[in-house]
Parts: C-alpha cells; sequence; structure tokens
C-alpha cells in the first residue's frame, strides 16, 4: 500500500518470510509533483526544444543501426542482425516516449 513520509517519498512496503524469518522490503520514489501553473513557461519552452532535440539525435541513431542490420543480413554473423534490430525496436520505444513528453510539456 503507498503511501507518502512527509511529502517527499512514496513508499511501498512489502512483507515476506524467508525460511520462518520475517524480511521486509522497501520501494521508494519521489512523490509526484503537481502541475503549477505559476511555473515559469520559458523552462518549459527550453526543456521542450532539449527534449525535441534528443529526440532528432535519437532518429539519425535508429537509421544509423537499422542501416548497420541490413548489412549483416544473410550473413553468418546473423545473429548480430538480430541483436541490432532488437536495439533499434528498444530505441522506438524511446523515441514514442521522447516524443509525448515532448508535446506534454
Amino acid at each position: 500500500m503507498p503511501y507518502e513520509l512527509s511529502g517527499i517519498i512514496t513508499a511501498i512496503i512489502t512483507v515476506g518470510t524467508i525460511e520462518g524469518t520475517a524480511m521486509i522490503t522497501a520501494a521508494t520514489r519521489p512523490a509526484a509533483r503537481r502541475y503549477d501553473p505559476a511555473v515559469d513557461n520559458s523552462t518549459n519552452s527550453a526543456d521542450g526544444a532539449e527534449l525535441s532535440s534528443m529526440s532528432t539525435v535519437l532518429d539519425d541513431l535508429l537509421q544509423r543501426v537499422a542501416d548497420m542490420a541490413r548489412r549483416y543480413e544473410d550473413t553468418d554473423r546473423e545473429d548480430v542482425s538480430f541483436e541490432l534490430y532488437e536495439v533499434e525496436r528498444s530505441l522506438r520505444g524511446a523515441t514514442r516516449r521522447l516524443d509525448r513528453l515532448t508535446r506534454s510539456l
């Protein structure tokens, strides 16, 4: 059950047992901040521009990874091609998340 500690940390406490001994583990993360319209919009614009720049770099990297993967297709190192396509898939996911974040600013 999540709860806040001084408005700073949200914690999830899990109680379990290992060989009869009680064990408690906790996972923590910063508490979510609420939207404040008083925040300076120029900061959001600068961050949006920087995120857009990062997205452009990721697009270039995606193209380079895909080009390299194609070079390894139908060779004795097709495993390299497979792994590079997995990297490409991960980069595409990262690009989509970054684009969503950029649009939300």
